[in-house]
C-alpha cells in the first residue's frame, strides 16, 4: 500500500478517507482537496460479491480528465513521445534496423525484428534500449503489449509511449505485434502463444541486448492487459485450447484489463462483440475459450505480483474487471496493487493522460518485487 493514498476494502463496503501528501516525483500530481467515499457498495463498482471475502488493496487517486496536473501536449512525456515519433521539430532519435548496429553509448531502437519461429504466423517486435552500457546482470525489461480489442492497432504507438516513461529509468522496452482477430478468424490462442514466444525471445537475446532474464515485466493496456495478465497466471491444464505452460514473467502491469471475459460479454455489448470475435463465439458457444482467456479465473498459486490501473468511469471494460482480478490475486496471497482513477474512462493513454506520479508508483512496486525475489528466490 502506498503511503500517500491508500485504503483496504473490507467485505462488501468501500471506505476511503485519504489525505494526499505532496508528491515527490519529477512530475507533480497534487490532490487539491480531501477525497471521501464512504459506505459505497462494491457491487456499485461492478465487484463480484463472490470475491468480496478477499478484498483487494486499493488506491484511489483523485483525478479528472481536465486536471491541471495531468501531463499534456507540452509535458516532458509528450515531448519525449514526439521525439520518438520524429515530430515537433525534435530530431528523430536513434533508429537501427539490425542488432549489428547496436551502439551501447546511445539509446537505440531496433525496429521490426521477427521473433516468431518458422511455421507460426510471422510477427515482429521493436526493442528500445537505454543509452550507456548495461549494468552487471543486465537491465529489467518490459514487454509492452498493445491494446485494440484483440483486433486492431499495432506495436508502434504503445511501444513508444511505454519507452518514453521507462527507458529513461533504465528499462529495456520490447513491443511486439501479435495476430489480430478478423470476422470469421478468431486469434485465440495464437495471440497468447505469440506473446509467450516474445518472452522466450527476450530471454534468448538477453546477452545481446543487456537484459536481465529474471526481471521480465508483462505490461499492456486493454486487450494487451488481458494478454499480459495471462502471462502472469498459471496454465489451465483442463483446457485443450490453452497453452500447456506459460513462460515465466516476474511481474505484470495492466491498464484497463479485461479479466473475466464471460462477465465482460454480459456487461459491455461493444467489448463483448470484440471478445466473441477474439474467441470464436459467445460464452455459450465456446465456454472453454472464455475461461481459458480469463486471467481472474486462471489465477492460482504461482501467479506473479501484479499492478493494476483502471479508470473509475470506464464504460467499455468496467472497473469491476480489475477489482475481480485484484481479489483473485489476493485470494492466493499474490502481491497486488490496484489504482483506480476516478473520473477517467477506458483510454488512459499512459503516460500522457494519467497522473504524473504513476510511473513512480509502478517503479516502486517493481523494485519491491525485485527485492523480494532476491531475498526469497
Amino acid at each position: 500500500m502506498l503511503q500517500h493514498l491508500g485504503v483496504a476494502w473490507p467485505d462488501n463496503e468501500c471506505r476511503i478517507d485519504a489525505n494526499a501528501k505532496k508528491n515527490r516525483s519529477a512530475h507533480r500530481y497534487r490532490t487539491n482537496s480531501e477525497f471521501h467515499l464512504e459506505d459505497r457498495p462494491l457491487a456499485s463498482l461492478g465487484v463480484p460479491l463472490a470475491s468480496a471475502g478477499h478484498s483487494p488493496q486499493v488506491i484511489m487517486s483523485r483525478i479528472s480528465p481536465d486536471h491541471p496536473d495531468i501531463p499534456r501536449s507540452d509535458s516532458s512525456a509528450s515531448r519525449r513521445i514526439a521525439s520518438l515519433n520524429g515530430t515537433s521539430g525534435v530530431q528523430r532519435r536513434h533508429k537501427h534496423q539490425s542488432a549489428s548496429d547496436l551502439n551501447p553509448t546511445d539509446g537505440t531502437v531496433f525496429s521490426d525484428l521477427v521473433y516468431t519461429t518458422p511455421g507460426e504466423p510471422m510477427a515482429k517486435l521493436d526493442v528500445y534500449i537505454p543509452p550507456g552500457p548495461a549494468p552487471e546482470g543486465g537491465r529489467p525489461v518490459i514487454l509492452a503489449i498493445h491494446g485494440g480489442g484483440w483486433r486492431k492497432l499495432d506495436k508502434r504507438d504503445y511501444g513508444r509511449r511505454v519507452a518514453s516513461a521507462f527507458e529513461p529509468k533504465g528499462y529495456v522496452v520490447v513491443a511486439p505485434d501479435y495476430l489480430l482477430s478478423r470476422r470469421g478468424r478468431p486469434s485465440w490462442p495464437v495471440n497468447l502463444q505469440q506473446v509467450e514466444t516474445a518472452v522466450e525471445w527476450i530471454k534468448g537475446k538477453a546477452d545481446l541486448y543487456g537484459i536481465d532474464p529474471n526481471r521480465v515485466v508483462a505490461m499492456g493496456e486493454s486487450a494487451g492487459a488481458n494478454l499480459a495478465e495471462l502471462l502472469g497466471t498459471p496454465a489451465v491444464p483442463d483446457s485443450s485450447s490453452a497453452p500447456a505452460t506459460s513462460p515465466a514473467v516476474a511481474a505484470v502491469v495492466a491498464f484497463s484489463g479485461p479479466s473475466d471475459l464471460a462477465t465482460l460479454y454480459a456487461q459491455s455489448p461493444r467489448a463483448g462483440k470484440a471478445a466473441a470475435q477474439f474467441l470464436g463465439g459467445s460464452p455459450s458457444q465456446v465456454p472453454g475459450n472464455y475461461r481459458a482467456a480469463s486471467p481472474a479465473l486462471r489465477e492460482g498459486a504461482g501467479g506473479v505480483p501484479t499492478f493494476l490501473v483502471h479508470g473509475g468511469s470506464d464504460p467499455l471494460v468496467p472497473v469491476g474487471q480489475s477489482l475481480e482480478m485484484a481479489s483473485a490475486l489476493r485470494k492466493f496471497g499474490i502481491p497486488e496493487r490496484l489504482v483506480i482513477l476516478p473520473g477517467l474512462g477506458h483510454d488512459l493513454n499512459f503516460p500522457v493522460n494519467t497522473p504524473g506520479d504513476l510511473t513512480g508508483q509502478i517503479l516502486e512496486f517493481l523494485a519491491t518485487t525485485w527485492n523480494d525475489r532476491t531475498i526469497n528466490p
